[in-house]
């Protein structure tokens, strides 16, 4: 009876703390007939989280400055180029842990139609 209980409590344990650092998936959408081109807006993350970007409908190029202080990536900056008729999406990536919650504005251009947004996204990061 010990041993039954002592393993329910420690299956409860394993299963409480698998769920406390799984990782989110945050797929984020492009589509130039979007005003801002972007969906969701904005994109709220914990580290630990993976980031995708995919394009349903045109050509894109996205920039993020200093990208490597909030992701887990090699470059300084980061930049995709996403087109829905060929690459629709990137690589997942990592959003590593920041010391405050911050904010991060990204640059994204649609290559499709030569325009900008109407509004910047962004990306805000709530830290744990």
């Amino acid at each position: 009876m010990k041993r039954l209980l002592f393993r329910s409590i420690l299956f409860s344990l394993v299963c409480f703390f698998n769920t406390a650092v799984a990782q989110e998936l945050h797929v984020i959408t492009l589509d130039q007939n979007n005003s801002s081109f972007v969906s969701p807006l904005p994109i709220v993350v914990l580290p630990g989280d993976i980031l995708k970007f995919t394009s349903i409908n045109g050509d894109f190029t996205i920039y993020i400055k200093d990208a490597y202080k909030f992701l887990r990536i090699r470059e300084d900056n980061l930049e995709i180029r996403l087109n829905s008729a060929g690459t629709a999406s990137s690589e997942p990536l990592v959003v590593r842990a920041v010391d405050s919650d911050a904010e991060v504005t990204f640059s994204i251009y649609c290559i499709s139609n030569d325009s900008w947004p109407d509004a910047p996204p962004r990306i805000i990061i709530v830290s744990k």
